[in-house]
């Protein structure tokens, strides 16, 4: 039975505790007014007053005089702090990354000759569409087309399908260096 209240009288201070604590936590603590370090002046604008708005400034009107208030500023600076390695990281994924896509196999061979005459005849009937071949011992495959998604590839491959014979889309990796000399 000590056991059950020590038990519970700790769960009410953890309770109260979170509860007290979590007061305002989220909201940014309140600037003093004499203590201000940004480059705007503060103006307070009562009922009576005009504010008139003028590319990049505001303009304010209360009788008195005129205060600009100017939003964009002619100079400044930027300091990027960024860590040595993201440099590294980049250059490495740019030069061996790769990137999953879809292209369509039009051919599957080992005779050079068959490949030839379908590269002829598909720059003939497509030349603004990509194409390439890999070689992997004994055979010579033909792709056509570079594509983030399936979709794009299969409308390739509607395309195709009244000029060339048995075409299937795969996946395939294109290396990252590739695409980005294409863009």
């Amino acid at each position: 039975m000590n056991f059950v209240k020590n038990t519970i009288f700790i769960f009410l201070v953890f309770f109260i505790n979170d509860v007290f604590c979590q007061n305002d936590w989220t909201l940014y603590p309140a600037k003093d007014s004499s203590n201000t370090t940004d480059s705007l002046a503060s103006v307070n604008i009562s009922k009576d007053s005009n504010i008139v708005i003028s590319d990049s400034s505001i303009l304010l009107d209360s009788g008195q005089n005129i205060k600009p208030i100017n939003y964009i500023a002619e100079n400044g600076h930027v300091i990027i702090k960024a860590d040595y390695r993201l440099d590294s990281l980049n250059s490495y994924l740019s030069n061996k990354g790769t990137l999953n896509g879809f292209a369509v196999q039009l051919i599957v061979t080992q005779d050079t000759k068959k490949v030839r005459e379908l590269r002829k005849i598909f720059t003939e009937l497509f030349p603004e569409e990509y194409l390439f071949d890999e070689y992997i011992a004994p055979n010579i495959f033909l792709y056509a087309g570079k594509y983030f998604t399936m979709s794009d590839a299969v409308s390739l491959q509607k395309k195709l399908d009244d000029s060339f014979d048995n075409t299937m889309v795969v996946r395939k990796k294109f290396p990252l260096k590739v695409i980005q000399k294409e863009e």
